[in-house]
């Protein structure tokens, strides 16, 4: 089924304008293709993501939100992802009190399950050679004595 170059998320608006039967229906069928799209980037994440990421597991929604270590920049990140075919919101712009550099989200919904696929697998990659630079650095700077 195609939900249309916007994904899923315009569906629901448009749901609510139509009688309860379609829109129970409807809604329904959402749900189960979001739930789809989140289990898929979720077992991507569960085999392919390095040691010391954690990401949550919504229960509603359609984002996903990714932790790296502390010393991670994923304003940084985002920049050599690009160059890679691969898109995230970094977490420091969703936050208004404080700047948080260690997160990022990305989003399920608006690509097929073989690219969602391919996405997060590509993702998982740039984590772990960004995470091994990182520790590499981090040792450098920060000798154990």
């Amino acid at each position: 089924m195609c939900w249309g170059a916007f994904g899923l998320v315009w569906i629901l608006p448009v749901a609510a304008l139509q009688p309860m039967p379609i829109r129970s229906k409807r809604i329904t069928e959402i749900a189960q293709a979001v739930r789809h799209k989140r289990d898929i980037a979720l077992n991507v994440l569960a085999t392919h993501a390095p040691s010391g990421v954690s990401w949550s597991t919504p229960k509603g929604g359609f984002n996903i939100w990714i932790t790296l270590p502390p010393h991670a920049d994923t304003d940084a990140l985002l920049l050599e992802a690009l160059k890679r075919g691969v898109s995230f919101l970094p977490g420091s712009t969703c936050y208004a009190a404080e700047t948080i550099h260690n997160q990022l989200r990305i989003s399920v919904t608006h690509l097929d399950d073989k690219a969602l696929q391919v996405g997060v697998e590509r993702l998982c990659s740039l984590l772990s050679e960004e995470l091994k630079s990182l520790d590499s650095r981090h040792d450098r700077h920060f000798p154990i004595v």
